[in-house]
C-alpha cells in the first residue's frame, strides 16, 4: 500500500495528464490480466510455498532497484510504469497461490470468517499504508519510501521459510500446465454460479475503478493537497474498508448475498457522485470513509462467493480467473475513465461513473449470486471408485472415449433422462470435453452415455474432483440401472486425436 501510493504520487509530480496517472493503476493490473491463468495453473500443479517464496523475493528485488534509481534521479514515467508492471506480475503469482493455501490453514466451514478476516487485514494496511507512505514522502523522499517498501516482502518470506505444510500427493501424475488451464476454464464455463460472480465482478470493479483512476488527479491538481494529506485521505478509505469487512461478515449471516451487493453498489455509486463536490479535506475524508465501507462490503461478498463455489482441486485456477477478471476490469476501467476525463474533465467523468454503477443493479435480475450456503460443503468422499483403465494406458497425449451402458425401466426413463442433463454439466466440470446420451432403438430401455476426456489423468481423477452433491446425483443415476449394479464401462483410445467442437 505504501508502494502503491508512492508510485501514484510520483507520477502526479512527473506529469499533469489524467491518462498517465490512471495508467499507473493499469500497469499494476495488466500483468494480473495476462498472467492470472498461467499463475493459477502453476499454483495447482507445483509447490505453492516455493512459488510464493520466489514471487516475494522478486518483488523485494524489483522495489529495491526502483528505490536506487529514484534516489539517483534516473526514473521517468516509462521506468515507473515498467516497474509497476513487474510488481503486478509477481503480485499475481503470490495472490493465486496464497488464496489456494487457505484450506491448509483453516477449515472449510470457517471460510467465510477467514475471508472476512483477510479482508479486514487488507483494509487495515490500506488505512495505515498510505499514511506511512505520505509521511515518508513528506519528511524524507520518494526514493526513501521505495526503499522502505522493498523490506515489506520479508515478513511473508520469513513465514514461508518456517512453514512446511503436509503435501498430499495424488496417485495420478501432475497435469501439464496447458491441460490444467483448459480444465479451469472448462469448469468455469459449466458452473453457472461462478459465471454470475465473474460478470458481477466486471461490473462492480470496472466502473468503480473510476475512483482509483481519478481521485489522485482531483486531489493534486484541484484541491492542491500534498502527499501526506493524500495518504491520510486514502487511509480514511481504508478505515472505512475495515468497518465494511466486519459489516459484510455480519450482514451476510442475515441477508442474501444479492442484497448485500446491491446495497454496496448503491452506496458506492452515491460516493462517486459526491466526491468531486467536496471542497475541503475533512468532507472528502468522510466521503471516502463511507466509500470504503461500501467497496469492502461488495468485494468481500464477491470473493467469498468465488471461494465457496470453487472445489479444492481447481481453487487456484478459479482464483486466477477471478484475479484475471478483476485485474482486467481495473486495467481497462482505469485507462478508459482516464481517457474520458482527458476530454470531459474529472468531475463530469466521476458523475458518469456514478450513473453507470447504479445501472449495474439490473444485472441482478439475471446474474444473481448463488447463496453461499448452497455451495459450502465440498470435501471429498470416496463413495465412487475411480474409473479403472489398463495399466499400460499413457497418462498424457491420448484422448479416451468412455462408454457407460445403462438398462433403465421404461417407467423411469423420463426421470432418468432429466437427471442425465445434470450429469452433462457435472462431467464437463470434472474434465470431459465431449458428452452425449444415446438410446438403443433395438434394445428397449438401453442407454449409452458417451464422453471423451483428454487423458487418463482426467479419467482417473473425475470422481475425485466431484463435490458431495455431484456424487449424490451420479449415485441416483446408477440407482436407475437394472438390479442396482454399476453400469457396464467400455473405453477406446484415440488414433488421430480428438478435438471437441
Amino acid at each position: 500500500m505504501m508502494g502503491e501510493i508512492t508510485v501514484v504520487w510520483f507520477m502526479t509530480e512527473l506529469t499533469k495528464s489524467p491518462l498517465m496517472v490512471s495508467l499507473v493503476t493499469t500497469a499494476f493490473s495488466v500483468p494480473g490480466f495476462l498472467l492470472a491463468l498461467p499463475a493459477g495453473a502453476l499454483g495447482d500443479i507445483f509447490d505453492r510455498r516455493r512459488l510464493l517464496f520466489y514471487a516475494q523475493s522478486a518483488t523485494a528485488i524489483t522495489i529495491a532497484l526502483l528505490a536506487m534509481l529514484t534516489l539517483r534521479g534516473l526514473v521517468g514515467p516509462v521506468v515507473l510504469l515498467i516497474s509497476s508492471a513487474l510488481c503486478g506480475a509477481f503480485s499475481i503469482i503470490s495472490a493465486t497461490s496464497s488464496d489456494a493455501i487457505l484450506p491448509q490453514i483453516v477449515g472449510r466451514r470457517d471460510f467465510s470468517a477467514a475471508i472476512a478476516l483477510m479482508g479486514f487485514r487488507y483494509q487495515f494496511v490500506r488505512a495505515i499504508g498510505p499514511i506511512l507512505g505520505g509521511v515518508l514522502i513528506a519528511y524524507a523522499s520518494i526514493g526513501h519510501a521505495f526503499l522502505v517498501c522493498s523490506v515489506a516482502p520479508f515478513g511473508m518470506l520469513a513465514f514461508l521459510w518456517i512453514w512446511h505444510p503436509t503435501r498430499v500427493t495424488a496417485a495420478p501424475p501432475a497435469e501439464h500446465v496447458t491441460a490444467a488451464l483448459r480444465a479451469g476454464i472448462r469448469y468455469l464455463r459449466y458452473a453457472p454460479q461462478l459465471t454470475a460472480v465473474m460478470i458481477r465482478v466486471v461490473a462492480f470493479i470496472g466502473i468503480g475503478s473510476a475512483m482509483w483512476a481519478l481521485l489522485p488527479v482531483y486531489v493534486y491538481h484541484q484541491l492542491r493537497l500534498d502527499a501526506l494529506q493524500y495518504g491520510i485521505l486514502f487511509g480514511c478509505f481504508g478505515v472505512g474498508g475495515m468497518v465494511g469487512s466486519v459489516m459484510a461478515f455480519t450482514v451476510n449471516r442475515r441477508a442474501s448475498e444479492e442484497l448485500v451487493l446491491a446495497g454496496s453498489t448503491i452506496v458506492f455509486a452515491l460516493n462517486l457522485f459526491v466526491i468531486t463536490h467536496m471542497r475541503s479535506p475533512r468532507s472528502l475524508a468522510l466521503t471516502l470513509f463511507v466509500g470504503g465501507v461500501a467497496w469492502s462490503g461488495g468485494m468481500i461478498n464477491l470473493k467469498t462467493a468465488v471461494q465457496m463455489a470453487a472445489p479444492d482441486w481447481v481453487r487456484a485456477r478459479i482464483s486466477a480467473i477471478y484475479l484475471l477478471v478483476l485485474n482486467g476490469s481495473i486495467a481497462i476501467g482505469t485507462a478508459s475513465w482516464g481517457l474520458v476525463a482527458s476530454y470531459c474533465g474529472t468531475s463530469h467523468t466521476m458523475q458518469y461513473a456514478s450513473v453507470a454503477m447504479a445501472a449495474t443493479l439490473g444485472l441482478g435480475l439475471r446474474y444473481r449470486l448463488a447463496a453461499i450456503a448452497t455451495v459450502k460443503r465440498d470435501r471429498s468422499t470416496h463413495r465412487l471408485a475411480p474409473i479403472e483403465l489398463p495399466v499400460s494406458t499413457p497418462q498424457e497425449g491420448m484422448s479416451i472415449l468412455l462408454t457407460l451402458e445403462y438398462q433403465i425401466d421404461l417407467q423411469h426413463a423420463e426421470e432418468f433422462e432429466g437427471l442425465m442433463h445434470e450429469v452433462w454439466a457435472i462431467r464437463h466440470r470434472c474434465g470431459v470435453i465431449f458428452w452425449g446420451l444415446f438410446a438403443d432403438d433395438k434394445v428397449v430401455g438401453k442407454y449409452s452415455e458417451y464422453f471423451v476426456v483428454e487423458s487418463a489423468v482426467d479419467a482417473q481423477r473425475m470422481h475425485e474432483r466431484m463435490t458431495n452433491a455431484e456424487r449424490e446425483i451420479l449415485l441416483r443415476v446408477r440407482a436407475f440401472h437394472a438390479n442396482g449394479a454399476p453400469p457396464i464401462v467400455r473405453y477406446q483410445f484415440s488414433v488421430h486425436g480428438f478435438r471437441a467442437g
